[in-house]
């Protein structure tokens, strides 16, 4: 057989999936998150030694001996990080975040009333290759590591020390379970027949750790949780008509095509997003004048659309 060896390196990108309690992906509004806010992420390999069988005779000699079978368990993780994101760490550790009167995420309490063992999340991390070539597939976006660890139980957030220097929160305690359903995953993260695909082996339900070397590059990170949708509900959308307001210039109307009920979700070029969960037309103001690119979502195609406002 042969194989693709490489040296991951560095830790450019994090994403953290909701999933449910028998590991698969919560699909709605606020399901991941993407971070390099992060220093470390430690995973600790946990094990059973086993039982050796050992019988002797009466005359005290060994008669039977089997060794003892060390048997995996799973990994605990420990997150060190040195960006606070408030809905982040909610998904990772379930505890309460805190909005102000817009809506926004400020905070997040840390109450000892909260079951960590109910709050599940999977967990990918993607490193730099740098002794791996790129291939000569044109949609090769380079060399990558991508490590996955597809169901975890929710962390509880570890010591604080407050001193003249940076603070870095950690997440410890989260462990990884058996039972997983993530299967291929929601997400493009390999080359597959030169299109960017999910895993084209699935994870299996006794997995815990999954880490190849892929060819499409981390999703840029932001601050706060995006839609997930599931790929399977609702017709693929083909386009989207994006009609400017004669009015506000500002203020533009997003509809998608075929029309529909299910949800969609939209990316407006500008740093925002929203989750449209009844279909149908939205209505978005830009904050200032400039040319933006529209990505939608909905039934497993994503269209994008260029338009240009003024005020």
């Amino acid at each position: 057989m042969r194989s693709k060896c490489f040296t991951p390196v560095r830790a450019p990108r994090m994403r953290v999936t909701r999933t449910d309690g028998c590991g698969r992906p919560v699909y709605g509004p606020d399901s991941m998150g993407v971070s390099r806010g992060f220093v470390t992420i430690t995973a600790t390999g946990n094990s059973e030694e086993g039982e050796a069988i050992n019988v002797t005779n009466a005359g005290g000699e060994t008669c039977v001996y089997d060794p003892p079978r060390p048997r995996f368990l799973n990994f605990t993780l420990e997150l060190a990080f040195c960006q606070v994101d408030p809905a982040l760490f909610s998904v990772l550790t379930g505890q309460e975040v805190i909005t102000n009167e817009d809506g926004v995420a400020v905070g997040f309490s840390v109450n000892s009333d909260v079951d960590t063992s109910l709050t599940g999340f999977a967990l990918e991390a993607w490193t730099g290759v740098p002794s791996v070539e790129c291939s000569d597939d044109s949609a090769s976006e380079g060399t990558f590591g991508y490590m996955l660890w597809p169901f975890v139980t929710g962390g509880t957030l570890g010591d604080l020390t407050l001193e003249n220097g940076a603070v870095t929160f950690t997440i410890s305690g989260a462990a990884t379970k058996t039972g997983s359903a993530w299967g291929s995953g929601p997400y493009d993260v390999e080359l597959v027949g030169g299109v960017p695909s999910p895993l084209l082996r699935p994870v299996q339900t006794g997995d815990h750790f999954r880490t190849l070397v892929v060819e499409v590059a981390p999703p840029p990170d932001f601050c706060g949780l995006q839609p997930v949708l599931d790929p399977t509900e609702g017709d693929p959308l083909t386009d989207i008509t994006v009609t400017p307001d004669g009015v506000n210039g500002l203020e533009v109307t997003i509809d998608p095509t075929p029309a529909g009920s299910e949800p969609w979700a939209v990316w407006l070029g500008d740093g925002m997003w929203d989750y449209i969960e009844t279909g149908g037309s939205y209505v978005y103001t830009y904050d200032q004048a400039g040319t933006y690119t529209i990505t939608a979502q909905r039934g497993g195609a994503t269209v994008t659309k260029t338009v240009t406002v003024s005020s």
